[in-house]
């Protein structure tokens, strides 16, 4: 059996907040629920900060994150590329809530790069950047993820389709059609391993809606 990967959309916000990309708290994954980790039939989450702290890793390195170590245990240190730096104000204050609060003031952990990595050149401030990044300073995965995995020879790009989310009707949202009406417009590898997945997502999904009363 081959191993496939599906993505629903070649250009993509980061999964990040307001362009961030901290690491997690290391008490989160196992103590506190949340809508990425949350507890499993009352169980705690598997998977531990420790365990996912490599792959963090690997993806700051390829990315680019830029930041200032800080030691400090809730907010991770990672693989950062040089910080932006801060301006005077900034400084200020930062120094200011370290002297009389013991707080620490920090650069946002940012994929905006100082130095040229991967071909793409450093960020030069232009500032406007979510309307597109002419220098790929700013990562964005049609410029990076997307174009390295075609650069492969194993990765075909169908452009002008797409699956909406879990299956669900535009229409009617407690449609959902369990089959294979939601594949592109050419067929792939395994496509009924391929159902069978997107139908348990779609129902997990369903349940969940169900419990909020959405639906």
């Amino acid at each position: 059996m081959k191993n496939e990967v599906r993505s629903h959309h070649v250009i993509e916000n980061k999964g990040s907040r307001f362009g961030t990309n901290p690491r997690t708290n290391p008490k989160k994954p196992r103590t506190k629920p949340n809508s990425a980790l949350r507890k499993v039939d009352g169980e705690d989450w598997p998977l531990s900060y420790k365990d996912v702290a490599p792959y963090y890793d690997i993806v700051e390195e390829y990315v680019g994150i830029t930041g200032i170590l800080e030691g400090v245990y809730e907010l991770p240190d990672g693989k950062f590329r040089p910080p932006m730096g801060l301006t005077c104000a900034e400084t200020l204050l930062r120094n200011r809530a370290k002297a009389k609060l013991g707080r620490t003031v920090t650069l946002g952990r940012s994929a905006n790069i100082t130095k040229s990595i991967h071909g793409r050149a450093p960020c030069h401030y232009c500032g406007p950047y979510e309307r597109g990044c002419v220098t790929h300073s700013y990562f964005n995965s049609a410029f990076t993820t997307v174009a390295d995995a075609l650069a492969t020879g194993k990765c075909t790009l169908v452009s002008n389709a797409m699956a909406y989310k879990f299956q669900q009707s535009r229409d009617v949202k407690n449609l959902f059609v369990m089959d294979g009406a939601g594949f592109t417009s050419t067929a792939c590898q395994n496509p009924t391993l391929n159902i069978m997945a997107l139908c348990v997502r779609s129902c997990d999904y369903l349940l969940g809606e169900m419990k909020r009363g959405n639906i």
